[in-house]
């Protein structure tokens, strides 16, 4: 009779972990990315049919969190097998997928400022949301390279500067601008829109300043700049 019932129970425990889950996650449940800031970028964690069972296997999704910097401006989506969503979308149902295929699971997005994000999801076979995985996508917006070297084209003039007029050119596009005098006060930040920008009726009192761009919260250039 003890045999019996420890078959029984080998056989109930390989049955509902065949009907429990259905898919596996590949290459892991975390994925990692470091990207730059601008660029569109796009993370997938696939959802293979285990192949335990002949059964069809139904998947969904839900946002469990989305960790990103503070004053948020990423722009992202997700995309799931044979369907894509805003992110106003917390939640859907797969596509359903069979024995030898493959579903996935994708995070697209656009850091245009630096910083790190997460996204956690949760994923379950619909017949059984109790028994589900969590998927981590991670990732680290880093200034581009490109922009650093940019900012040795930006341009500061007159300089000195002997009038009420300054002209900042080579700028990158949503760059913010700040002056500061030599006791390190802040006397200007602006956003500058264009690539060239110019400072009417500053009104700078003469002496030294520092001029210093950054995009996405990362400086790519400091100027020094002379008014008379």
């Amino acid at each position: 009779m003890y045999k019996f019932y420890s078959t029984l129970l080998i056989t109930l425990s390989s049955t509902f972990a065949s009907f429990g889950q259905g898919f596996t996650l590949s290459p892991a449940d975390s994925i990692h990315q470091n990207i730059q800031v601008g660029s569109y970028y796009t993370s997938t964690i696939n959802l293979p049919h285990d192949n335990l069972t002949t059964d069809t296997v139904v998947i969904a999704w839900e946002v469990i969190s989305i960790d990103l910097p503070v004053g948020n401006t990423w722009d992202y989506s997700y995309c799931d097998y044979t369907s894509c969503h805003t992110g106003d979308i917390t939640n859907a149902i797969m596509t359903p997928i069979f024995p030898g295929q493959s579903a996935f699971f994708k995070v697209n997005l656009v850091a245009p400022q630096a910083g790190f994000g997460m996204f956690k999801i949760k994923v379950f076979n619909v017949d059984n949301p109790v028994n589900y995985e969590v998927m981590t996508f991670t990732f680290d917006a880093t200034l581009d390279v490109s922009a650093i070297e940019k900012g040795q084209s930006v341009r500061v003039f007159p300089n000195p500067m002997t009038d009420d007029q300054l002209t900042i050119s080579h700028v990158l596009p949503g760059s913010s601008l700040k002056i500061t005098n030599s006791l390190g006060q802040l006397v200007m930040n602006e956003t500058i829109a264009g690539s060239d920008f110019v400072v009417q009726n500053a009104n700078l009192h003469r002496g030294v300043y520092f001029i210093q761009l950054a995009l996405s919260n990362e400086i790519y250039t400091t100027r020094k700049l002379i008014v008379k």
